[in-house]
C-alpha cells in the first residue's frame, strides 16, 4: 500500500473515532443532571472559560505544530481525549466542568464508556502515523523550495563578508529568525490578495459566530422547552445528524457545480449571512422547539457549505504549501473574535445576557456581515465601471 493512502486511512479512522461522541447534543442537560451544575454556571462560567483556553492553546499548538512536524501534536490529541473522558466520568464540580467544556467534549454518562473506547483506539492509530522528517518553516529544503527572499538575502550577506563558497551552498536548515521571516512572506503572500483577503474575512468572522451558536445553542433549546412543554421530546441528536449529512451531501455536491465565485461569491454570502442572521433571530424569539430545531439546521447546514467554498477559493491563491499556516491563521483568528464575543455577551464580566437575548446579538452580527459584504460589493463593482464610464465620455479638443 503507497504511503499516502496509509496515512490517509489512519487519519480518517482517528478522526472518525475521535468525533463519535453519541451524547454530545445533550451535553448541558447531561452536565445539569449529572454534574449538579446550574445552567447559570454553564452558560456564564464554564463555557467562556473554555473559549478563552482554546484560544489559548490554539495559539501555542498553531506555534510548535511544524517544529514539533507534527505527528507528536496529533498523539497529543488522542492521549488528551482519553484523559478528559476520565476527568468526566469521576468529576463532579465546576472546575472539572470547565476543563470538560474547554476540550469540548461532553456526553450523557451512560455513553462515555462507548466514547472512551473509541477515542482510546484513536490514540493508538495515531502512533502508527509516520515520522514527518522535514516541516515548513524550520528545515526548508535546498535548491528551488527555498524561499527565494531568504535565500537572496543569505547569499548577499556572504558575498559582503567575502565568503564566496557560503553564498553559493545551499542551507539545509534555517533559524527562528529566518522561520519567522518565511511565515511573514506567506502572510503577505496571501493576505495581499485582496480575493484571499475578502474569503479570509468572512471565513473568520463567520466562523467565530458559529463556534458561539454551538456552544449555547443547546441552553436556548432547554430555555425554550421550560418555557413550553417540559414534557417535550428533545431530538438533540437527531438534528445533529440532519444537519451533518445535509451539509456533507452539498459540501460534496457543490463541487460538480460550475459557478464562478469571483463574480458571484460577494452576492452569496451576502444572501448567506443575511439568512443564517434572520434563522438566529427567528430562534431566539420562537416558542416552538420543532421550529427552533428547523431554524437551527438551516443555519448548520449553510456553514460547512460556505467554508468548503472559502476554502477552495483560498487555496487556489497561495502557495500550496501555505495551506496549513493561512487556514490555521483564520481559524486562529476566529477564536479570537469568538473570545471578544463570549467575553462582552456571555461572562460575568461582560453583560452575561440571557440565551434569547444573546441570539439576537448572533443574529445581528450575522446580518450586519451580510450587509458590509453586499455594500463592499457594490462599492467595488461602482469603482471598476467609474474608469470606463469617464473613458466614454468624448474629449472635447
Amino acid at each position: 500500500m503507497e504511503s499516502w493512502i496509509s496515512i490517509s486511512l489512519i487519519l480518517c479512522t482517528f478522526g472518525f473515532l475521535k468525533e463519535l461522541r453519541p451524547s454530545e447534543p445533550f451535553v448541558t442537560e447531561y452536565i445539569i443532571e449529572y454534574k449538579n451544575i446550574t445552567v447559570e454556571e454553564v452558560i456564564h462560567v464554564a463555557f467562556p472559560v473554555s473559549t478563552y483556553a482554546s484560544l489559548a492553546s490554539l495559539a501555542i499548538i498553531f506555534l510548535v505544530t511544524d517544529l514539533l512536524r507534527y505527528k507528536p501534536i496529533v498523539i497529543l490529541e488522542g492521549l488528551c481525549h482519553v484523559l478528559t473522558w476520565g476527568i468526566l466520568i469521576f468529576a463532579k464540580d465546576i472546575v472539572a466542568v470547565i476543563l470538560l467544556v474547554t476540550w469540548n467534549l461532553m456526553n450523557y454518562h451512560e455513553l462515555n464508556y462507548i466514547t472512551v473506547a473509541c477515542v482510546g483506539v484513536g490514540a493508538i492509530c495515531t502512533l502508527f502515523l509516520p515520522r514527518v522528517h522535514e516541516n515548513r518553516q524550520f528545515y526548508l529544503k535546498s535548491g528551488p523550495t527555498l524561499l527565494p527572499d531568504i535565500k537572496n538575502v543569505d547569499k548577499e550577506v556572504a558575498l559582503e563578508n567575502g565568503n564566496v563558497n557560503n553564498a553559493i551552498q545551499p542551507e539545509k536548515s534555517i533559524s527562528v529568525r529566518k522561520s519567522l521571516a518565511a511565515l511573514l512572506i506567506d502572510f503577505k503572500a496571501a493576505y495581499g490578495d485582496g480575493y484571499v483577503l475578502k474569503w479570509s474575512i468572512w471565513w473568520a468572522i463567520a466562523s467565530a459566530g458559529q463556534y458561539q451558536v454551538i456552544n449555547y445553542i443547546q441552553a436556548l433549546w432547554e430555555q425554550i422547552r421550560e418555557e413550553g412543554d417540559e414534557k417535550e421530546t428533545l431530538y438533540n441528536g437527531a438534528v445533529k445528524a440532519v444537519h451533518t449529512f445535509l451539509s456533507a451531501l452539498l459540501s460534496f455536491g457543490i463541487g460538480y457545480i460550475s459557478i464562478s465565485w469571483e463574480k458571484w461569491g460577494e452576492c452569496t454570502l451576502t444572501i448567506i449571512s443575511v439568512v443564517q442572521g434572520l434563522m438566529l433571530v427567528w430562534m431566539s424569539q420562537t416558542n416552538s422547539l420543532i421550529m427552533a430545531y428547523l431554524s437551527y439546521i438551516i443555519f448548520r447546514t449553510i456553514h460547512p457549505v460556505m467554508i468548503t467554498v472559502a476554502s477552495a477559493e483560498v487555496a487556489q491563491r497561495i502557495r500550496n504549501d501555505s495551506y496549513a499556516l493561512i487556514f490555521g491563521a483564520n481559524t486562529l483568528i476566529a477564536l479570537g473574535l469568538q473570545t471578544v464575543l463570549t467575553f462582552t455577551v456571555a461572562d460575568l464580566k461582560g453583560l452575561a445576557l440571557d440565551e434569547r437575548t444573546q441570539y439576537v446579538v448572533y443574529g445581528v452580527c450575522f446580518i450586519l456581515l451580510g450587509l458590509l459584504i453586499g455594500l463592499t460589493a457594490v462599492f467595488s463593482r461602482k469603482k471598476r465601471d467609474k474608469p470606463a464610464v469617464f473613458n466614454s465620455i468624448p474629449q472635447v479638443s
